[in-house]
């Protein structure tokens, strides 16, 4: 039995729109990465623009038929789940992976709509935000990664008829078995992994074929500093969190601001209006928020991993990892801090996460990973749609080759920066631009070998 695996970078220009389906004969595994754009940044509306996009949608949510198994959203600015609000209603959702958001964090999106940074339904947007449960339906079962628990703790399956298949023998996986569109794919969620298993007809047993590695990068990149700027912003504004609650109009909030600035005025001439003094406050950490972002590792795991390993040659899985391996980066910025250095902790990740793996083929024997794995990815999702200030020079120590870059042509940013493209084809990576041409769409199709 053939078990393909299709990948696509959609062309939706200033946005971010990725999806991968797992083909057994007609039985179908979905996972999207994100799923929106941002028409204000686009040189026009794409939705409107390209004919073949919107034949895409059509398709997709007619009668609700689009299944989606699992859906990572990497943060919450427009540009990023835009079409999620846009054909609400026309979709199913069966596993949603997002970030944990603080109180604070998810008034300042808020507010930061209200302030028209972003084209989206602001009630709508409130709802995602405030209450994702509703939003995507109580047959949605929801992950916060980094909080190691979901919202539906209670109807945990403990994996009882979940039987994989090891070269020493069988034995019960371990982990939340969460639910799928299509019996033939179980979907294990363990220690922030999810790993998917296919049904083998003739033996009854499952058996691994796909990785997902959903990483939080807030925890990395300089949580103090992000801390201070979101403090200076309260301070500055005297806004709290219960004023902000429930920004669906920012009436209130202008009000408040006007207050205070007329306070100020005792001290000094202030020649700023309230809605001018709101937006440069918020702008001066808005970029940051992009701090509060997921990551995604998509990989191969074939059932005959652990036979590499006891025969202590690679070199056959480490050809296969490098051609189906994909790193989606959504907007983190891959800037190596005193702390931490973000390349070292993904490969850390990639290779500790391989390591337990194999260990459901053998609880006996330990294989060095780090000395014997070649963990080249095999694409490489460009994050922030190419800008020149989310990398540094350890950014290219990541092992790629595929080099994927989403924008929209002509956008107000001048993405993808062209330092960046110089390093990167220095690097001989090849580079694959996605804009808001549907001829730019960049597909991938592979044999999951089993």
């Amino acid at each position: 039995m053939k078990i393909l695996l299709k990948r696509e970078f959609h062309p939706v220009g200033q946005g971010a729109f990725y999806s991968e389906q797992i083909y057994s004969d007609n039985n179908v595994f979905e996972m999207v990465f994100d799923c929106g754009n941002a028409p204000k940044h686009n040189k026009k509306s794409t939705i409107k623009a390209d004919s073949e996009l919107s034949k895409y949608f059509k398709c997709r949510t007619q009668n609700n038929d689009w299944k989606i198994d699992l859906l990572f959203i990497s943060h919450f600015h427009a540009d990023h789940i835009s079409f999620l609000i846009k054909y609400r209603r026309k979709y199913q959702v069966k596993n949603l992976i997002i970030p944990l958001l603080t109180p604070q964090e998810i008034n300042l999106l808020l507010l930061g709509v209200a302030l028209k940074e972003y084209q989206i339904d602001i009630k709508a947007y409130h709802e995602l935000l405030t209450n994702p449960e509703k939003f995507f339906g109580e047959d949605c079962h929801i992950i916060k990664i980094n909080t190691n628990k979901s919202n539906n703790d209670e109807d945990k399956n403990k994996n009882k008829d979940l039987v994989i298949v090891t070269n020493e023998g069988k034995v019960e996986s371990r982990g939340e078995l969460l639910k799928t569109f299509n019996p033939i794919f179980k979907l294990q969620y363990n220690d922030n992994k999810l790993i998917i298993y296919h049904l083998d007809p003739q033996s009854h047993y499952y058996f691994p074929i796909w990785l997902y590695l959903p990483y939080d990068f807030i925890k990395y990149f300089c949580c103090s500093d992000y801390k201070r700027k979101i403090s200076t912003f309260f301070i500055k504004t005297k806004l709290t969190s219960e004023l902000l609650m429930d920004v669906k109009d920012i009436t209130e909030i202008l009000k408040h601001i006007e207050k205070k600035l007329k306070n100020k005025k005792k001290n000094k001439i202030i020649n700023i209006k309230p809605l001018n003094y709101l937006k440069a406050q918020y702008m001066k950490f808005n970029r940051d928020l992009n701090k509060i972002c997921l990551g995604v590792f998509s990989g191969p795991v074939p059932f005959h991993l652990y036979s590499y390993l006891r025969n202590l040659d690679l070199k056959e899985y480490n050809k296969i990892f490098k051609e189906q391996s994909c790193l989606y980066t959504g907007d983190i910025p891959f800037n190596a801090t005193k702390e931490i250095n973000c390349v070292e902790e993904i490969k850390k990740l990639i290779i500790e996460s391989y390591a337990s793996l194999s260990k459901l083929y053998s609880e006996s024997e330990d294989y060095d990973f780090e000395n014997n794995f070649d963990w080249h990815i095999g694409t490489l999702q460009i994050p922030h749609h190419g800008s020149g200030s989310n990398y540094s020079d350890d950014f290219f120590k990541l092992k790629f080759i595929n080099a994927v870059i989403c924008f929209g042509s002509n956008n107000g940013y001048h993405h993808p920066d062209e330092i960046l493209k110089e390093k990167l084809l220095d690097k001989e990576k090849i580079i694959k631009e996605v804009s808001d041409d549907y001829k730019t769409k960049f597909e991938q199709k592979f044999e999951i070998n089993n």
